[in-house]
Order: structure tokens, then C-alpha cells, then sequence
């Protein structure tokens, strides 16, 4: 694949090693730490790059330029987000670098990268086509990280504050892979069982689901991050569970309907009607969050509202 790229930029590895090196800055900077977009510069303008030399190879899509390097740049962002966010317990607890600089920014970079992909489903839309593949996974994708932010923030209302130095002393965190660390003395953590009793250590440590590989009665779970599996459940059982509860909404019949704004519309974000979101666009421009809309069009990838007047 490098080999191709430089066949199509013979400047290639040279802009590769620049927007690295931009990133590397980022984290050994010992000056303020970025913010999350500051983060995502480097590689948002690598992925913009990236696509636009989809242009070089197919002359066709030279129209299409713009569009291209917009769809880049945004999926670029959206990775380095989702990244920092379903990392930042993993890198806190081995001392590696990460954007986000507290557990409560977790939510805030994951609704950032779900905005990214509306963006990049709005763009296509508007420059390819409303319809088709392209537009059905990106939208498959941002349902996706929705439910990873509505499954972050119900487990942080259930969050038991525990000693974390104790539980570091027992060595129960320093295990790759493993989001979720419960020990029996903070049984509480686990919905009231210690962790070798929930379902995901079926049989304590010495079940394969735990990667602790110790006799303790402690146990680190292999997760579907952010379910925890030390919560009592079954991760696999609940992801599959959790997709097939997932209906399938004639979106027609969302014309007419009231809804909220979730996100700021600018014009592009998330609007919530009947208890679900969607990728929406104001017909307005700016809308604020939290506002009252009503969806006036539907189309391939989202809806088209506007704003509800008072009274």
C-alpha cells in the first residue's frame, strides 16, 4: 500500500513524517496540553491528504476534490477522538499520554467524534449521493459510538468511588485490556458480587475470561469496552442483545414530529425525536442546544429540521 501511495506523491513519505512529527510534538510538548481539537490536527490534515489522493487515481473524483479532503480530514478526527476516549483508563492506569485530562471528558470526545461522522455523512450526502452503502455505515457507526456514550454515562451513575490506592497495591489494574477493575473488597464496584462471581469470570481467576492469572479473588475481566463485565453480566450476550434491540424506524414517519436539538446546530448535529437521535441538519443554520425543532424532510442519511417558535 506505501508503495502505491508513493506511485501516487512521490513527496509521500515526506508530508507522512511531517504530520507525525506534528503529532509527536503534541504529546511531548511540556507546555499546556492541547485540547482535543488542537489533538486532532495532525492526523485529521493526514487523513484529508490521504483521501485526497483518491483523486490522483481516479480522474473522475477530480470534481470531487474538496469534498474528499473534508471526509478525510473529519474521519481522521473522529478516529483520534473515539481513540482517546475508549483509551483513557488503559493510559491512565500505565502512565501513557492522553488528551483528555479526567474520566468526565470521556463523554465530551466521544459525542466529538460522533459530530465528525454527522459532518462526514452530511458531506457525502451533499457532494456524492444522500443514499447508499457509504451513507448507511456511517450512520451504522455513529449509532455505535451513541451507544457507547449512553452506556458510559449510565455505568458513571452507578460509579462506586473505591481506594484506588488500595486496589493498585493489589496489583488488580495492571492489566492490558481490562477496562473495568473490581476486587472483593470494594464488592459494591460489581453490583454487590465480587468480581470472580460475576458472569464473566465464571469460574474466578482461573476462567479464561479473567486475565489476572492469579489465585487472588480478584479479577480483571476481558471487556466489550465501555460494558463491564464486572458489573455481573455477560458481555457478549449483552452487546448481541443490545443490537437486536435496536428497531428499525421508518424515518417518513419522523415529517411533522417535534424533537430536541442535543448538540448546537451549525448546522449539522444531533436532534432527538421520540427518544432517539438522529443526525440532523437546521434549515436555519445556528441552533443552540436543547432547543425545540420539528423535522420538516428526511433524507438517505439524516433529518432536516427547524426550530419550533414559542408558544
Amino acid at each position: 500500500a506505501r508503495d502505491y501511495l508513493r506511485s501516487l506523491d512521490r513527496h509521500f513519505d515526506l508530508r507522512i513524517h511531517e504530520f507525525l512529527a506534528a503529532h509527536a510534538q503534541l504529546e511531548q510538548s511540556a507546555e499546556v496540553k492541547p485540547t482535543l481539537d488542537e489533538y486532532v490536527e495532525p492526523t485529521a490534515a493526514a487523513f484529508g491528504y490521504i483521501f485526497q489522493l483518491s483523486t490522483v487515481c481516479v480522474p473522475e473524483l477530480a470534481s470531487l476534490d474538496s469534498v474528499l479532503i473534508e471526509i478525510g480530514r473529519r474521519i481522521g478526527a473522529a478516529i483520534i477522538a473515539f481513540d482517546s476516549a475508549v483509551d483513557f483508563d488503559h493510559d491512565q492506569r500505565r502512565g501513557l499520554y492522553n488528551p483528555l485530562s479526567r474520566r468526565a471528558d470521556i463523554a465530551a470526545a466521544l459525542r466529538f467524534a460522533s459530530v465528525q461522522l454527522v459532518e462526514v455523512g452530511w458531506c457525502w450526502s451533499d457532494g456524492v449521493r444522500a443514499d447508499g452503502i457509504a451513507s448507511r455505515l456511517v450512520r451504522w457507526r455513529i449509532e455505535a459510538i451513541s451507544r457507547r456514550l449512553r452506556q458510559f454515562r449510565h455505568l458513571e451513575l452507578q460509579r462506586v468511588p473505591r481506594r484506588k490506592l488500595a486496589v493498585l497495591r493489589r496489583g488488580d489494574c495492571d492489566c492490558d485490556g481490562c477496562s473495568c477493575c473490581c476486587e472483593a473488597l470494594f464488592s459494591d464496584a460489581c453490583s454487590g458480587l465480587p468480581c470472580h462471581e460475576g458472569l464473566c469470570c465464571h469460574s474466578g481467576p482461573a476462567s479464561p475470561d479473567c486475565l489476572s492469572g492469579s489465585d487472588s479473588p480478584f479479577c480483571c475481566c476481558e471487556v466489550c469496552d465501555p460494558i463491564c463485565c464486572c458489573d455481573s453480566q455477560d458481555c457478549s450476550r449483552t452487546r448481541r442483545r443490545e443490537q437486536s434491540t435496536v428497531q428499525q424506524v421508518d424515518r417518513t414517519s419522523l415529517v411533522g414530529k417535534p424533537g430536541v436539538s442535543r448538540t448546537t446546530l451549525s448546522p449539522n448535529g444531533f436532534v432527538e425525536v421520540e427518544g432517539r437521535e438522529y443526525p440532523a441538519r437546521s434549515t436555519e443554520g445556528w441552533i443552540n442546544v436543547g432547543m425545540h425543532v420539528e423535522v420538516t424532510e428526511v433524507n438517505g442519511f439524516g433529518i432536516v429540521v427547524r426550530q419550533r417558535s414559542e408558544g
